[in-house]
This record gives C-alpha cells, sequence and structure tokens, in this order.
C-alpha cells in the first residue's frame, strides 16, 4: 500500500477520536485498513518489518490528526457542520457492499449477530446514561483501557462513554499534560488495552469470520443511522446538499481504496 494513502487514511481516522459520537474503527473498517491494522498489532514481533511499517505511517497519520485537527475540526464542526457530517456518513456508506460481500450467504440462525449490536448503539444513542466514577490513580489506567477498546471496536466513541462516566474533562487533562504520572499509567492502560482487544479481534476474525462481519455491518448501519437523526436535526439541514456532500464522502472512500 502507498504509504503516502495510508497516511492519508490515518488522518481521517483520527478525525473519529476528535469529533463526538463519531468511531474511528469505523473509518478505519470504511477506509479498509481496520483488518490490516489489528493483523498488524497481533503479528508486530513475527513480522516486525512490514507490521511496524504499516502501523508507523497510519499511526502517525492518526495521531498528527487529533493533535493538529482538533482545532481544525472545532471550525469545521462549528462553521460546517452539515457539510462535515454529510461527508462523513458517504465515506461510512461507501464500505458497506464490502462488507455485505464479506458476509456472503445469509443464514436466518445468525440474524442476531446483526439485531444485537444494532440494539445496543441504538440504545445507548437514544437513552444517554450518566453515571459517576470516583477519581483515583487507576482512574487514568481506566480511562487508557478505555481509549484502547474504543479504538479498537467498531461503532463504539470513546468521547460517549467519558461523557457517561463524567470523566471527559479528566480525559482531555490528561492527554493535555504528557509530562506527568498520571499519563504515564494512560499509556500502560492504552498499550494492554490495544493488544488484548486486538488478540480477541484477531481470533474473532479467524474463527468466526462470518459472524464477525454480520457485528461490524450492525456497527456500521447503526452509525449511519445515528448521524443521519442528528443531522436532520441542524437548521441549515438541507436534502439536496446533503445528498451531494454523500456522494463526496462515498467517492472519496471509493478513491482511497482503489
Amino acid at each position: 500500500m502507498n504509504y503516502l494513502i495510508l497516511f492519508v487514511k490515518g488522518l481521517i481516522i483520527g478525525i473519529g477520536k476528535v469529533i463526538p459520537g463519531v468511531s474511528g474503527s469505523i473509518l478505519a473498517i470504511s477506509l479498509n485498513v481496520y483488518e490490516k491494522a489489528i493483523d498488524a498489532i497481533c503479528n508486530l514481533f513475527s513480522n516486525f518489518r512490514n507490521s511496524f511499517t504499516f502501523l508507523f505511517f497510519l499511526g502517525l497519520g492518526i495521531i498528527i490528526s487529533i493533535i493538529f485537527g482538533s482545532k481544525i475540526m472545532l471550525i469545521f464542526l462549528s462553521k460546517y457542520f452539515f457539510i462535515t457530517f454529510s461527508i462523513i456518513i458517504g465515506l461510512i456508506i461507501g464500505t458497506i457492499p464490502k462488507y455485505i460481500n464479506n458476509i456472503g450467504d445469509f443464514e436466518y440462525k445468525k440474524i442476531f449477530y446483526f439485531i444485537i449490536p444494532f440494539m445496543c448503539i441504538f440504545f445507548f444513542s437514544v437513552f444517554k446514561i450518566n453515571l459517576s466514577v470516583s477519581v483515583s490513580s487507576i482512574t487514568y489506567f481506566i480511562i487508557g483501557l478505555i481509549e484502547a477498546i474504543t479504538t479498537i471496536i467498531p461503532g463504539v466513541s470513546s468521547t460517549a462513554i467519558y461523557m457517561s462516566l463524567n470523566i471527559y474533562n479528566l480525559f482531555l487533562n490528561v492527554i493535555s499534560n504528557p509530562f506527568n504520572s498520571h499519563f504515564l499509567l494512560f499509556l500502560i492502560g492504552l498499550a494492554i488495552g490495544v493488544l488484548i482487544t486486538s488478540k480477541i479481534i484477531n481470533f474473532l476474525f479467524k474463527k468466526y469470520k462470518t459472524e464477525t462481519h454480520m457485528v461490524i455491518l450492525s456497527f456500521l448501519i447503526s452509525t449511519i443511522i445515528v448521524l443521519i437523526k442528528n443531522i436532520f436535526l441542524v437548521k441549515e439541514f438541507n436534502f439536496i446538499f446533503f445528498l451531494i456532500f454523500l456522494v463526496v464522502g462515498f467517492v472519496i472512500s471509493h478513491l482511497l481504496n482503489k
């Protein structure tokens, strides 16, 4: 894969870590790098050169997007929210045909692999659940775990979970102050979470590929519905322009996945 293309894909995936309600892993799936990234993480030491190179360029794009893209995205979200979300919806829709093909022959007995994840995402998007956690040193480790798990599992937004647990500001504080012990605990939780979750996902792809693709397809479609629901509430919503920008996102997804 062209390293520049891989870097650009990382930039786009990083957007998912900045925009509340958007999952970076969903964008990774849309850009056809999700399974490759999981495989690279799991085989980092057995196939170090290829895995490291892949993760380096993809990760570099994600990191730069998160560091420098947050301010840019704040501008886009405040001034061009409608356009930004329309293009993102198009990006996600662009990957639907691939995952339908991955499922292969449909079996009714496996429909629950689609229905249950769909209902979970829809439930959490409609009913806002707010909890509180007591803050201690272990909290920063847990924040790292949450960040890792939500980065790898499709359709789950870390921002939404942080807000539900009332620790979103804590998360912002820890990543903005990298030179303290709290940030170290965050990194440890992040590293452990990435390794464990990647191993689990990789196992599922190998042993239960059809079922796993059905779950991912469920996450993709439920994410699209939630995003469309949110964009319909925007005052400047215009159906014609929505379709135009959606097609733009769809074309970008197609071009990046040639």
